[in-house]
């Protein structure tokens, strides 16, 4: 006889532990099972035929567990190893007199003695496991079935996974980022990483590129004639239209997108309706940022009237800045782009962060105001970030009660009650406004995640692993689509570990 599998798991897909994962199998012939038995990782789990002689398991607690173990999804990545060899070799250049470069200098030198940026994260997050199925029969005799299957400990939700992840299930020998999203967001001097995917278990070649062509395509809801809107000084009607290698200038008010404008240079291009314009020359005030340009494409007529809504794309100026290579086989990999000096050099506003061909965005943000620093643990187990505005910071309190002490004559009473104490924490609360539709797909997270952390140390120094402080966030009722907008806001509440007193 043999195992039949009625309901059988992808040999070939990326499983998620915390979806269900199940089978089904029977006999293949007449004789009566007595139990059947599923072993893997060093674990046996037996269950009994129902009337028809099947059995049924589900993967998802099992696996699960096996993958936190301990752990208790604690972010245990040996983070301060590298730092602290990346700051020696900073240290040691700048002692020689020797320019540092962030990434050239600094990863070629650790690269040389076998260290690099890259943290191995696969036992953490991913099991591979040969699954062995027994039946056994009232004759004594055994069926077996060995079957391999590949976890993430990662999960989808059933009414979204098609919209937000197209290419779901994944590929367990292809690559991805985790969690895989089209843009992410890094503030300069605090650290920073990406977590991989490598299914092909192949070596990394890691490259920043400021080609992203027209990749970044915002409907700026600009009404016309608006003065939040796309004008033009040279005519009165708006009209885009010009003689080529004629000079157009535009102004802007950005409405939340002062990356964008800030990040605009010499030879980068703005198209509208087909028309491209080069442009000259960027000048700011305020929000408001005037941008002269040269028509280089002619395009279609476009004479904006009172309702209309404009998408532009912005083509930022190509080039490869750089690559490198690193020997891996590592089925998950971490690489820490910045532990508050950065280890991969990336320009300032947006660039492409490449690993083997598949590329995230990520937007550089080098002015930095300060405010509350977070990562959290994301949904398909890597960590993502974000500087937060200051916000209030709330302390508060509660009695533990009182002890009855009216023992003494009324003219020796001094305290008839001796109080216990009380108890305290603090409560920050957080802010973020004007929030994008990518931005708020790594946001939609945090609301979510089991673990979250404060970063208590200081920006642009080496980060150690005490500079993390654990915290929750404040459960409540969040809007993380806005019907009316195409930008969102957001407010949370971050709750500190109690407070140390002085108790009874």
């Amino acid at each position: 006889m043999a195992i039949v599998f009625e309901k059988q798991l992808s040999f070939t897909d990326l499983l998620f532990s915390y979806n269900n994962n199940t089978v089904t199998f029977k006999p293949s012939g007449t004789i009566k099972p007595t139990k059947a038995t599923v072993f893997f990782n060093n674990m046996q789990f037996t269950s009994f035929p129902d009337p028809q002689d099947k059995f049924y398991f589900n993967f998802k607690y099992a696996v699960s567990t096996m993958l936190n173990g301990t752990n208790n999804f604690a972010d245990k990545a040996d983070l301060d190893i590298v730092n602290t060899i990346a700051n020696n070799f900073k240290t040691e250049i700048i002692a020689d007199g020797g320019a540092f470069e962030a990434f050239d200098c600094l990863v070629a030198q650790i690269t040389d003695l076998g260290v690099d940026p890259i943290i191995d994260y696969t036992d953490t997050i991913f099991g591979y496991y040969n699954v062995t199925y027994k039946i056994y029969y009232t004759d004594n005799t055994i069926d077996t079935e060995i079957i391999p299957y590949n976890f993430l400990s990662a999960v989808v939700n059933p009414q979204n996974y098609k919209q937000l992840y197209p290419g779901f299930p994944f590929d367990s020998e292809g690559q991805m980022f985790l969690k895989p999203i089209p843009y992410l967001k890094y503030w300069s001097g605090y650290p920073f990483d990406v977590t991989f995917y490598n299914g092909e278990l192949s070596d990394l070649e890691v490259g920043v590129a400021t080609d992203l062509g027209a990749v970044y395509n915002v409907d700026l809801g600009w009404e016309f004639p608006s003065s939040f809107g796309f004008d033009t000084f040279a005519t009165t009607d708006g009209n885009f239209s010009g003689a080529l290698n004629s000079n157009k200038t535009f102004n802007y008010q950005s409405s939340g997108f002062e990356q964008v404008f800030k990040n605009l240079k010499i030879g980068d291009y703005i198209i509208i309706n087909d028309w491209k314009f080069e442009v000259l020359n960027v000048t700011s005030a305020g929000t408001d940022y005037t941008i002269t340009t040269k028509i280089t494409i002619k395009g279609t007529d476009f004479t904006p009237y009172e309702g209309d809504r404009l998408v532009s794309a912005f083509e930022l100026n190509s080039g490869i800045q750089t690559t490198e290579t690193y020997t891996n086989e590592n089925r998950i990999n971490r690489i820490v782009i910045s532990n508050g000096n950065e280890l991969i050099n990336l320009e300032r506003g947006y660039n492409n962060f490449v690993i083997n061909n598949v590329s995230i965005q990520i937007e550089n943000i080098t002015e930095v105001c300060g405010g509350h620093y977070l990562k959290w643990l994301n949904a398909f187990g890597g960590w993502n970030y974000w500087l937060f505005y200051k916000g209030n910071d709330t302390l508060t309190t509660k009695d533990l009660g009182t002890i009855y002490n009216d023992y003494e004559d009324v003219v020796d009473t001094i305290s008839p009650y001796v109080a216990i104490g009380k108890t305290s924490e603090n409560n920050i609360a957080i802010q973020q406004e004007l929030i994008t539709p990518n931005e708020m797909l790594i946001l939609n997270d945090l609301l979510e995640s089991p673990k979250v952390y404060l970063f208590t140390g200081t920006p642009n120094e080496v980060v150690q692993p005490n500079d993390w402080l654990e915290v929750t966030i404040k459960a409540g009722s969040f809007r993380v689509v806005n019907s009316r907008e195409k930008m969102n806001s957001l407010s949370l509440t971050i709750e500190l570990p109690s407070n140390n007193t002085k108790t009874l």
